[in-house]
């Protein structure tokens, strides 16, 4: 068993499962090596990425704000009105990314603490 993992984690007794032979133990833990990096990288990018989808629901809030509530005069009520839609739609698309970026941060922590936490 490698030094670098002590105990054996669900991912690592599920790879070796699959397989038969000498070899299946050191193939089992470099894949988990590398599956654990790729998660820990993922969870730090979709950290990094709740910060700029909280930065683009806040732009896009005070973008409708100022489509609502027009600080000249309003010329053309048309205009207006297809400010106010389009403003309220990307408050709308800002808000749903921003969840499916939570909602993906939340699953690949879990992922994380399940396969490979021992």
């Amino acid at each position: 068993m490698s030094e670098i993992t002590a105990s054996v984690s669900s991912f690592v007794r599920e790879v070796i499962a699959r397989f038969k032979g000498d070899d299946a133990q050191i193939t089992a833990e470099k894949n988990e090596r590398k599956a654990r990096s790729a998660v820990k990288g993922q969870i730090a990018a979709l950290e990094a990425a709740i910060v700029d989808e909280e930065e683009k629901v806040a732009s896009a809030e005070e973008a409708y704000k100022e489509a609502l509530y027009p600080t000249t005069v309003i010329k053309d009520s048309t205009v207006y009105i297809k400010g106010i839609k389009i403003g309220k739609e990307a408050v709308d698309a800002a808000k749903s990314r921003f969840e499916e970026v939570k909602d993906s941060l939340k699953y690949f922590n879990e992922l994380n603490k399940t396969e490979f936490d021992a």
